[in-house]
């Protein structure tokens, strides 16, 4: 038996028993041109560390000949990505990065729970 594709409800902002999903299920009702506000308002919002402490989480390879830069933060804390290693590390130490992250998450924390709070009211 074929399973039914899933039917999204249209979103309702008053309905917070799953923000979470429905601010995706919302994204993905929006023309593709809006995501990128989107995006950019979650971002406010939720004070993500890989977008305000740890550089580099989006980075893609640099391509021949430009294997110059420094490694990203995000690389050295999350090593992984081959073409990464081909980098020279940066000045800062992993445990100088950690230390720098979880100071970043003990200032924000209670900030950003709060916000995540009062949107399941």
């Amino acid at each position: 038996m074929a399973k039914r594709p899933k039917v999204i409800p249209p979103f309702n902002p008053l309905d917070k028993t799953n923000l979470g999903e429905s601010v995706a299920e919302a994204m993905l009702q929006q023309p593709i041109q809006q995501l990128p506000l989107a995006e950019s308002l979650l971002v406010e919002m939720y004070c993500p560390l890989w977008n305000q402490k740890i550089d580099g989480f989006g980075n893609h390879d640099p391509g021949k000949g430009r294997y110059n830069q420094q490694r990203s933060a995000w690389d050295i804390i999350h090593p992984g990505r081959a073409w990464a290693n081909k980098l020279p590390p940066p000045s800062s130490d992993e445990c100088s990065l950690r230390e720098g992250a979880a100071v970043y998450i003990a200032r924000n924390r209670n900030r950003i729970i709060a916000q995540m709070n009062s949107h399941k009211k």
